[in-house]
């Protein structure tokens, strides 16, 4: 799962189905992404939306086409909310870690570790049965670190994506972490105790309506709140 080290950068690219007989993906802002960043540790996310026809999450696949990684980063990997400690070669995608039957995403982690360096992946996203509907994506990641980072926050809780139309997720919790949220009025709509390091929360389950909330994180040694703003 993945390791924390300080906030996270979170690069968002949302793919948009064609209307046509087939859904023919496409990159808005592209097939190659380029990041320069002097954050140590950031996130790139990449979510694709199937609305057209009778296409699922299920009737594509992802491979990975390639990548040159600087040995000396953690990069991992995450389909659908699969979360693995490396970069998968192939697979395909399930409803059951998505948000439903039509939309999936795929998503990196990459830990510098203060480290300058360059990191580039690259995967292909088809479908199963017609390999004209697939579309490949590049992602070119150079590290440039800055002098005094907080080491001190390596180990706090990351949670991503904020602000969220669905999941948040929680990363780097303590065990029995006691996770909260308020809305505006004081009222608590959430309160869970989680055992594991990483979890996720539907906020569409749990969340009437759009607006801002506050996220209370409560651990052994600290209690942490966050503004979570929730807009469908």
């Amino acid at each position: 799962m993945f390791r924390s080290i300080i906030a996270p950068l979170l690069l968002l690219t949302f793919i948009m189905v064609s209307n046509s007989s087939f859904a023919q993906l496409k990159f808005p802002n592209g097939n190659n992404l380029k990041l320069i960043t002097s954050d140590n540790v950031l996130y790139l996310e990449t979510r694709i939306l199937f609305t057209v026809g009778k296409n699922k999450v299920e009737d594509y696949k992802w491979k990975k086409i390639s990548d040159s990684l600087d040995t000396r980063w953690l990069v991992t990997s995450c389909f659908n909310g699969d979360c693995r400690n490396d970069l998968l070669d192939t697979g395909t995608f399930h409803s059951d870690f998505g948000l439903n039957d039509t939309t999936c995403f795929i998503a990196f982690h990459v830990e510098s570790h203060d480290l300058n360096g360059r990191s580039k992946i690259k995967y292909k996203v088809y479908h199963k049965s017609n390999p004209s509907d697939s579309a490949i994506l590049t992602y070119d990641i150079t590290y440039a670190g800055l002098s005094g980072i907080d080491k001190q926050g390596f180990n706090k809780p990351i949670v991503w994506p904020n602000p969220s139309s669905e999941l948040i997720f929680l990363n780097n919790l303590r065990s029995g972490s006691r996770i909260q949220i308020v809305n505006t009025e004081g009222q608590l709509v959430y309160d869970q105790i989680s055992t594991q390091k990483d979890t996720a929360i539907n906020l569409i389950q749990h969340l009437k309506n759009n607006g801002v909330y506050q996220l209370i994180i409560i651990q052994p040694d600290s209690l942490i709140r966050k503004k979570l703003v929730f807009s469908q």
